[in-house]
């Protein structure tokens, strides 16, 4: 199946448009080179004929909340550039860090990763930022609790007798 077909029906059947609210001018994939089977898919890039289609296919799946389609999440972003999309990368080992923890978390666009952590929503748009504080507070605390869970189970460490 040709890929403007395939994405007209992820966004027939995702978001339940009508073929006659958008027309898709041209689509193709990133340039990258194809990942690993174990990677995410690339990129693909829709051109729509008219930026009110592009309106309507936002609007949808922001309402939404994304897509889910063959068992997988997709998620939509409005002009997803080389150098947007190197800002979301940088946020990476500071999202697998959460991930580690258990932590919910989001990147928001462009390039904002959003958590909550006792109760309070934290931003941040600075990748180092955002890693300082997962390491001072989320990890450090993770650390309290298993010394606090060994004192009290008294495997030997740091207990006295």
């Amino acid at each position: 199946m040709p890929l403007a077909n395939y994405v007209q029906k992820i966004l027939s059947d995702g978001l339940e448009l009508n073929e006659g609210e958008y027309e898709i001018e041209r689509c193709h994939r990133s340039l990258a080179p194809r990942p690993d089977p174990d990677k995410p898919p690339r990129i693909i890039l829709v051109r729509f004929l008219k930026y009110i289609a592009r309106e309507k296919v936002l609007a949808a799946a922001k309402k939404k909340k994304g897509i889910q389609w063959d068992g997988c999440r997709l998620s939509l972003f409005e002009d997803m550039t080389k150098e947007r999309s190197a800002r979301r990368k940088v946020f990476s080992p500071v999202m697998k860090m959460l991930w580690q923890h258990q932590v919910k978390h989001t990147l928001a666009h462009p390039a904002i990763l959003r958590f909550t952590w006792r109760g309070q929503r934290l931003s941040f748009t600075d990748a180092k930022e955002a890693e300082s504080f997962v390491r001072e507070h989320i990890e450090s605390a993770e650390d309290d609790e298993t010394t606090t869970s060994r004192q009290t189970t008294g495997d030997g460490e740091g207990t006295s007798c």
